[in-house]
């Protein structure tokens, strides 16, 4: 029995990071979307928090900080939330 089973209640992850150093834009969607293809179809898995999601516009392939704003990896997690994740495509995650 898993701790979701246990307590009967889905499994946040507080937050999905990026790596420290800079790293190129595609790296960090294929992180993104390898963590999403590995966990959306879990039954026990409800959400991730998102490290350095601003609303402030700020962003862009040529930022090199940890948000995901303007870069593909959003595009990761816009697909996320427009999909159904009780049917997601194998391909859906795709950069």
């Amino acid at each position: 029995m898993n701790r979701s089973q246990l307590y009967r209640k889905p499994i946040i992850f507080a937050e999905a990071p990026h790596p420290p150093t800079p790293t190129s834009p595609e790296a960090q969607a294929k992180a993104y979307s390898a963590l999403l293809s590995a966990f959306c179809t879990k039954p026990w898995f409800a959400e991730v928090f998102w490290w350095k999601l601003f609303t402030n516009g700020l962003g862009g392939r040529q930022d090199n900080t940890m948000t995901p704003c303007n870069k593909p990896a959003m595009d990761i997690i816009k697909r996320w939330y427009q999909t159904s994740r009780a049917d997601p495509s194998p391909t859906l995650w795709k950069p």
